[in-house]
């Protein structure tokens, strides 16, 4: 399927938005200072092409959103164009290759080049992940880690060695997301249970278990 024209604006600014979390026509209307009915109209486009899916909330108060938008399947789609190759392709890929190449848009290239390995490493472990995050904000960069796999930590130490130990890992479990400010940390890898419990923790609607 061509994505182009569903990945040009204004459309790629309702799927940002839908991406951080599930989101009603009015929400992201006013997010992107646009009207409703332009919103709704472009979200039957992306909902025809599968791009998001659409949730009855339940909700029949005023004021509160009746149908909550989401991204229905993650979309990786590369596009590459070199001297002699040139090429666009979408991408069905594993969570440590997603997470791999979240990397790729940091800015910091020692963290970047760090993450990777590391990601590659643990891609066995990745089940017993909840998410991983970076913290940059310091000239000694954090790694978030939630999980409670013990092999993690010394899979971390084994591969931080010959990188002077500039790095740091914080690990977490799942409870601890109340204690911690998210929202100021990069996200690298996030499961589906703790997507949603994060959500939820930022006042979002809450999720049914079985959903």
């Amino acid at each position: 399927m061509e994505l182009d024209s569903f990945l040009a604006s204004p459309r790629w600014e309702i799927l940002k938005i839908i991406s951080e979390k599930p989101s009603s026509p009015i929400e992201i209307a006013e997010k992107t200072k646009t009207t409703v009915s332009f919103i709704s109209q472009q979200l039957k486009l992306l909902e025809a092409a599968r791009i998001v899916s659409k949730e009855k909330t339940g909700a029949f108060e005023k004021g509160k959103p009746r149908n909550l938008f989401s991204i229905s399947k993650d979309v990786v789609y590369l596009t590459m164009l070199t001297k002699g190759f040139g090429e666009k392709k979408s991408l069905a890929l594993e969570s440590y290759q997603k997470s791999i190449l979240r990397t790729w848009f940091l800015e910091d290239k020692h963290l970047q080049t760090f993450l990777e390995e590391f990601l590659i490493k643990i891609k066995d472990n990745l089940k017993d992940v909840e998410a991983i995050f970076v913290d940059s904000r310091k000239q000694n960069p954090s790694i978030i880690l939630f999980s409670e796999d013990k092999k993690l930590q010394q899979i971390f130490d084994s591969a931080i060695k010959k990188y002077d130990n500039k790095i740091k890992l914080e690990v977490y479990n799942l409870d601890d997301i109340a204690n911690l400010n998210l929202s100021v940390f990069c996200p690298i890898y996030q499961s589906s249970v703790f997507f949603k419990k994060n959500i939820e923790m930022k006042g979002g609607r809450k999720y049914e278990e079985d959903r």
